[in-house]
């Protein structure tokens, strides 16, 4: 069983419009999901913030799980290897039997006990995820899917003068951009709104 976690730093764009309380409850549920997979009953930003968080903890758990199969897969290859080169050096030489016996009778790992060497994964060629900026229609798409109210056009403009980066470094995940945005402009139109319920209350009093 794993025990440990990642904290990525991104996920500061979805966690920095909540409270130091709702932040807290947020925290407590991501324990909670790792230990026993109990899914929190959030709304608004805490469920969206969570929404994306446990994305990335369900890809990490599905990596770890394959890194242990296979640390598994090859540790049992390299067992039937020494069998079988211990069976072959008994037959070819008659004086080295109690040799062969001695590598054919050492204890085999057992498999449960394996996972504890998840992490140590055997050594291959690291491939990193290249970036694709997304199309117009994706963007659009997705903004219809998560009910956003934002202009998609500006949204792709904005970030192509930028050469696709949120702040000095290659942007990983548009979709997150789009929420950041969406919660962004909410936050812009405030000060608009409150200025036209403020006018609005002044016209009403000038004509009462």
């Amino acid at each position: 069983m794993k025990n440990s976690f990642i904290l990525y730093l991104d996920y500061q764009e979805h966690i920095k419009f909540l409270t130091d309380s709702e932040l807290g409850q947020l925290i407590r549920a991501i324990f909670d999901y790792e230990r026993a997979k109990i899914v929190p009953k959030f709304d608004g930003m805490q469920k969206m913030a969570f929404s994306f968080i446990r994305t990335a903890l369900d890809r990490d758990h599905e990596k770890y799980q394959k890194i242990v199969e296979r640390n598994k897969s090859n540790i049992n290859k390299r067992w039937k290897n020494k069998n079988k080169s211990s069976d072959s050096d008994s037959d070819s030489d008659s004086d080295s039997d109690s040799d062969s016996d001695n590598d054919a009778g050492m204890p085999k790992i057992p498999l449960e006990n394996l996972e504890s060497t998840g992490t140590e994964e055997i050594p291959e060629k690291k491939r990193s995820k290249k970036f694709i900026p997304p199309t117009l229609e994706e963007v659009q798409q997705y903004v219809k899917e998560k009910d956003f109210h934002f202009d998609t056009k500006s949204f792709i403009a904005f970030y192509e003068s930028k050469g696709w980066k949120v702040g000095n470094s290659p942007m990983k995940s548009w979709k997150a951009a789009c929420t950041t945005w969406e919660c962004n402009q909410k936050e812009w139109a405030k000060p608009i709104v409150e200025k036209y319920n403020n006018q609005s209350d002044k016209k009403s009093l000038l004509v009462g």
